[in-house]
C-alpha cells in the first residue's frame, strides 16, 4: 500500500515538472523566434502560486511589434506566424516525441519500466493539451496564427483598425517591471 501511495506522488510530481518544463520550452520557442527579429526578449511571470503564468516579451512590448510590422508591411503576417508558430511547433514537437516514445516502449518486447512509459505517454498527452489550448483565446498564439492567416492581404490595417494589442492588459504590469529593470541596467 505504501508503495503505490510513494509511486502516485512520484508520478504526480513527475507531471508536475513535466508541465513546467513544457511550458518553458514553449515559451523559449517564441525566445529564439523574438532574437531572430532581434527583439531583445526576457522572461517574466505574473500571478502567485498555482495561478502563475510564465510568458516571453520583447522588452519593447507593442512598440516592438508594431516597428517590426511596419518596416515590412505586405510580410507582417508572416512575421506574426513566426513568433507565435514558434511556440506551439515546439509544443507539438515534444508532443509526438514523447507520446511516440511512450507507446514504442509500450509496444516493443523487452517491457521496461512502465512507470517510464506511463510518463512519456502523460507528457505527450500534456503537450497535446497546450497545443489546443494555445486555441481558445483572442491572446493565444493559435488565433494569432489564424487572424495573420485570415487577413494575410491585409493583416497590418486589419490589427490597427481592432486596436489590437499584442501584450493584454493583464500581462502588461510585468512587462513594464521587466521593461523598468531592463532600462535601470543599461543606464
Amino acid at each position: 500500500m505504501f508503495i503505490k501511495f510513494v509511486e502516485a506522488g512520484l508520478f504526480f510530481c513527475t507531471l508536475v515538472i513535466s508541465l513546467v518544463l513544457s511550458i518553458f520550452l514553449h515559451e523559449l520557442g517564441h525566445y529564439f523566434a523574438y532574437r531572430y527579429y532581434k527583439g531583445n526578449p526576457h522572461f517574466g511571470y505574473y500571478g502567485k502560486w498555482a495561478k502563475i503564468t510564465i510568458f516571453v516579451t520583447p522588452i519593447y512590448g507593442d512598440d516592438f511589434y508594431w516597428n517590426l510590422y511596419n518596416r515590412d508591411r505586405k510580410n507582417a503576417w508572416k512575421k506574426q506566424i513566426v513568433i507565435s508558430g514558434s511556440g506551439l511547433f515546439t509544443t507539438l514537437l515534444i508532443a509526438l516525441t514523447t507520446l511516440g516514445s511512450g507507446i514504442y516502449l509500450l509496444l516493443s518486447e523487452s517491457k521496461p519500466s512502465e512507470f517510464l512509459t506511463f510518463i512519456l505517454i502523460s507528457v505527450g498527452f500534456i503537450n497535446i493539451f497546450i497545443f489546443f489550448a494555445n486555441f481558445r483565446s483572442i491572446s493565444s498564439d493559435g488565433y494569432k496564427i489564424m487572424m495573420a492567416l485570415k487577413y494575410r492581404q491585409t493583416y497590418l490595417e486589419h490589427i490597427e483598425q481592432i486596436g489590437y494589442q499584442f501584450t493584454f492588459d493583464n500581462l502588461k504590469p510585468a512587462v513594464e517591471k521587466i521593461r523598468a529593470k531592463y532600462d535601470e541596467s543599461n543606464c
